[in-house]
């Protein structure tokens, strides 16, 4: 949420910092973070911890959000698309591509988002 809400430099507030993860968070994505904790003693714990967060650490983790709508989206699976979908899945698992990489590839494959190839991959078993 913070990526998609704020931009580099923005001020986030967490009025519940708890964990600061928030926070680490904020941090992360070159933002600047303040908000409220009621106990002294984890805030000066969670404060010394925040200080090893390197700003900007989060960027190589993130995904670039898809432009637009997928090809397909909306339109009925074919038997062909049940087929490729099966078959191509397993055979990246076994090639030892991680799940959400294997997902990320069909999707652009078969046109389709993410919620509808693993709601397709469930109802096939």
């Amino acid at each position: 949420m913070i990526q998609y809400s704020s931009d580099k430099g923005d001020l986030i507030c967490d009025m519940f910092l708890g964990g600061f993860s928030t926070a680490r968070a904020a941090i992360g994505l070159n933002r600047r973070a303040t908000g409220f904790e009621v106990s002294g003693e984890v805030f000066d714990l969670k404060i010394a911890e925040l200080r090893d967060t390197l700003p900007g650490h989060l960027f190589p983790t993130l995904r670039t959000p898809m432009a637009g709508k997928p090809a397909n989206r909306g339109k009925p699976w074919t038997d062909a698309d049940h087929e490729h979908l099966i078959s191509r899945f397993t055979a990246l698992i076994d090639s030892g591509e991680t799940k959400k990489r294997a997902i990320a590839i069909l999707g652009e494959e078969l046109g389709r988002g993410r919620w509808a190839i693993e709601k397709m991959l469930k109802n096939q078993g």
